[in-house]
């Protein structure tokens, strides 16, 4: 993952959107999505955004680096192209809509099918992303956005990685994030903010009996950085 978080086209597409080389780097995951058919279950739709109407401006924009081929019948990244300027308005015509269960601390609102619909009529519609490997994918958190799962044999695999100023964070959050770092726990989409975690066992892997244990994952290696990345040490 941190191979992954410190490439440097990677680093350079958001230092370019921000202005700045200082950043910090999401907590977050991968995606390895099988093809339908299999015996796991698959995934509904679940229209969303990833920034809360409370806050003003851009304040995330998330990345996907992508791993195999994301073709227009392959799992991947939907977008409701001209949804993130209709936002304001229809928070503002929707009362309600602030504060009701599915909205989390996280800054995450789901939309239903009545909601998905009312941005539809307004002349919004939904795009598939298609990309290859080695291909960067970024998008305004206040975009409406979901996967779908392949209907080809093909499989997903992807990374995602968010990046923001980190200026953005305030030294509660950066002392926080440097000790999840250590202790190799994964947060949200957001880096500088919402640091949610999953501890629940059934996420962790299983130690094995005697004196020594193993982690999941490969240890990274601890460059400036990384640490810088992580918000460890500061710039």
């Amino acid at each position: 993952m941190w191979e992954a978080r410190t490439e440097d086209g990677v680093i350079e597409a958001f230092a370019k959107l921000w202005g700045t080389n200082e950043l910090l780097v999401s907590f977050d995951g991968m995606n390895f999505t099988l093809p339908s058919g299999t015996t796991l279950p698959q995934t509904k739709p679940w229209p969303h955004i990833d920034q809360s109407p409370l806050r003003e401006g851009m304040q995330c924009v998330q990345g996907i680096l992508n791993f195999a081929p994301n073709g227009p019948q392959d799992g991947g990244l939907l977008v409701m192209k001209g949804s993130t300027k209709l936002m304001p308005e229809f928070f503002k015509t929707h009362s309600g809509t602030i504060g009701r269960e599915t909205w989390g601390p996280s800054d995450w609102f789901g939309f239903d099918e009545g909601e998905v619909k009312w941005f539809k009529d307004r002349g919004c519609e939904i795009h598939k992303v298609t990309a290859e490997a080695g291909d960067l994918i970024l998008w305004d958190s206040r975009t409406m956005h979901f996967n779908c799962v392949p209907s080809t044999q093909n499989v997903r695999a992807v990374v995602y990685a968010c990046y923001t100023p980190a200026s953005f964070a305030t030294a509660d959050i950066l002392q926080q994030k440097g000790e999840l770092f250590d202790q190799r726990i994964g947060t949200t989409h957001w880096p500088h903010d919402n640091l949610f975690t999953e501890t629940s066992d059934e996420h962790r892997p299983e130690e094995e009996e005697g004196d020594l244990t193993k982690r999941l994952n490969e240890e990274p290696i601890e460059t400036d950085l990384v640490l810088k990345l992580a918000g460890k040490i500061p710039y």
